[in-house]
């Protein structure tokens, strides 16, 4: 998996807990209590996912090592 797919993956994951978390279907999974964890999962998952992205477009800083013989 590339981490072009990893990123869409692990967003589309987070949007799925924050729906989740956001509505009362998270109470057929978790207690009331458990929600604020569940959608701070979902936003930590939607940030690493942006993270990925942006790590993944933006070009290496520095110039190349020189090529060992």
């Amino acid at each position: 998996m590339n981490r072009a797919a990893q990123a869409a993956v692990l967003f589309l994951l987070g949007v799925v807990v924050l729906h989740t978390g956001a509505g009362d279907v998270s109470l057929r999974y978790v207690k009331e209590g458990l929600r604020p964890l569940l959608l701070a999962s979902g936003a930590v998952l939607v940030t690493a996912a942006l993270a990925t992205a942006w790590y993944e477009r933006t070009p290496p800083r520095g110039p190349d090592p020189a090529p060992r013989e």
